[in-house]
């Protein structure tokens, strides 16, 4: 109601002020996500969601999220460390306005696929002059780009080691004589994977 009013007398009017609010949000299907690797993910899911307008700006929230893991309120952007843990997570994301609000249910997985390897080649040494080193990191593949930690397995000539970073099997100073055979193992926090190699050793 407005009133308009002087000295002599007044005069009111009422009426009404409607606000449209032209309908809730919409939204599409959220494809299933999926993650391989050590280093943290991030997604945005803002291009799911549209805003009809009239209803403010989109709010996002989410369930089911990942241990670690958040979504921006404003962005839609969710983010966190990469589980590495095989799990698959059920994730409903909600974009809400003062007219309404509209969800998307998706999965979020973190594949934690095991190393493999290839044969080395050659896969002997014969009478390796002292110290010989010998590149082995090439033989073997992390498929989701985990780091190796190297090791050695079974008979290992004497003072024979790897370098467990960089993969480089020093043959040792020892020439005592034999045949040393013994495994070359790869590790990544997915799983093992080794391949053979024999140092020969023949007496003078």
């Amino acid at each position: 109601t407005v009133t308009a009013s002087n000295a002599c007398s007044s005069s009111s009017q009422t009426f009404t002020i409607f606000f449209d609010c032209s309908g809730p949000p919409t939204s599409t299907l959220i494809p299933a996500q999926s993650f391989c690797g050590p280093n943290p993910y991030s997604f945005d899911v803002s291009g799911f969601f549209s805003n009809s307008g009239g209803g403010g700006p989109l709010v996002f929230s989410a369930t089911g999220l990942p241990a670690g893991s958040t979504i921006n309120s404003n962005t839609g952007v969710i983010s966190g460390p990469n589980l590495q843990d095989n799990s698959v997570h059920s994730v409903t994301v909600t974009g809400s306005n003062v007219c309404g609000q509209t969800s998307q249910t998706f999965t979020i997985s973190f594949p934690c696929t095991a190393p493999t390897s290839t044969a080395i080649t050659p896969n002997s040494v014969l009478n390796p002059a002292s110290n010989t080193q010998i590149p082995m990191a090439s033989f073997f593949t992390s498929p989701c780009g985990q780091a190796f930690t190297f090791s050695l397995t079974g008979n290992i000539a004497p003072d024979a080691f790897i370098d467990p970073v960089t993969g480089v099997l020093d043959t040792g100073t020892a020439q005592l004589g034999g045949t040393f055979a013994f495994q070359v193992v790869g590790t990544t926090t997915c799983g093992t994977t080794s391949q053979p190699f024999t140092i020969i050793y023949q007496t003078q």
